[in-house]
């Protein structure tokens, strides 16, 4: 048996509107997207963002093409979570949304 390792990038919570951020806060189990929120942040899974009926909040939208561009570019390998922490830095490339 392979123990599969997934790499998991952490970023602000920066990264995600206002609204957005309370949307995760309330999330219930089996809540849209997979998440779990922590008193400084969130874990995210944005690997299928199509998979949703709904409308996609832009900031998801752009933090799922952020972990496949650096997927892309080799620099991580098989991210499917993200962990958004209110003490972690921005990084370049992502909207910063102040609230």
């Amino acid at each position: 048996m392979s123990l599969e390792i997934h790499h998991l990038p952490v970023i602000s919570t920066q990264h995600l509107t206002e609204e957005v951020a309370k949307q995760l806060s309330d999330a219930k189990p089996h809540s849209w997207p997979p998440c779990a929120a922590w008193p400084n942040g969130f874990f995210i899974f944005l690997d299928e963002l199509e998979a949703h009926d709904g409308p996609v909040a832009q900031c998801l939208v752009d933090i799922r093409n952020w972990l496949r561009g650096l997927e892309d570019s080799g620099a991580i390998n098989n991210a499917r979570w993200v962990r958004l922490d209110g003490d972690a830095d921005p990084v370049e490339g992502l909207p910063v949304y102040d609230w």
